[in-house]
C-alpha cells in the first residue's frame, strides 16, 4: 500500500461498558465519582435519562475510545478533559479539553466523531479521527 503525504491518517478506538459497573461506582462513591468522570453537561444529560446508569456507560466508553485514539491513558489526561456532547439532533460528538486537546493538536486530528450505542447490559463506543499526520506503514 502506498501511503502519500497529503492522505489522512485514520485512528479509531472501540470500548466496552457495562451500565452496571457505572451503577455500582455512583452509589459507592457518589458525586464524587461523576465530577472525576464526567462532565457537568454529561452529568445534566444522563441524570435527566430514563435509564441514567445505560447513559453513563455510554460515555465512559466513549472516553475509554478516544483516549485509545489519542494513544493515552487514563492518567495522561483524565476522564473529565474528554466530553461527549450532542448536537441539536441528537447526534454525539467529542470535545477534547485541556491535555485531551493539546494530545488530539499534536496528532494533527481535525475530526474526531464518536459512535455510542446501548442495550440493556452492555454500552460501546467507537470513536474515529482523521489527522494531517499519517500514521507509517506498518505502525500500530
Amino acid at each position: 500500500m502506498n501511503i502519500r503525504r497529503s492522505d489522512p491518517g485514520i485512528l479509531t478506538g472501540v470500548d466496552i461498558c457495562r451500565p452496571e459497573r457505572i451503577k455500582k461506582a455512583i452509589l459507592r462513591y457518589g458525586d464524587r465519582f461523576l465530577r472525576r468522570v464526567f462532565t457537568s453537561g454529561e452529568i445534566e444529560r444522563c441524570s435527566s435519562r430514563p435509564n441514567p446508569y445505560q447513559c453513563y456507560a455510554a460515555r465512559f466508553a466513549a472516553k475509554e475510545a478516544a483516549m485509545k485514539v489519542l494513544g493515552v491513558g487514563l492518567f495522561d489526561i483524565g476522564f473529565s478533559s474528554i466530553e461527549v456532547v450532542n448536537k441539536e439532533t441528537g447526534k454525539p460528538f467529542l470535545n477534547f479539553r485541556g491535555r485531551a486537546k493539546a494530545k488530539a493538536d499534536d496528532l494533527g486530528i481535525y475530526r474526531a466523531d464518536i459512535s455510542l450505542s446501548h442495550e440493556k447490559d452492555i454500552a460501546i463506543a467507537m470513536a474515529v479521527a482523521l489527522t494531517d499526520k499519517p500514521s507509517s506503514p506498518g505502525s500500530c
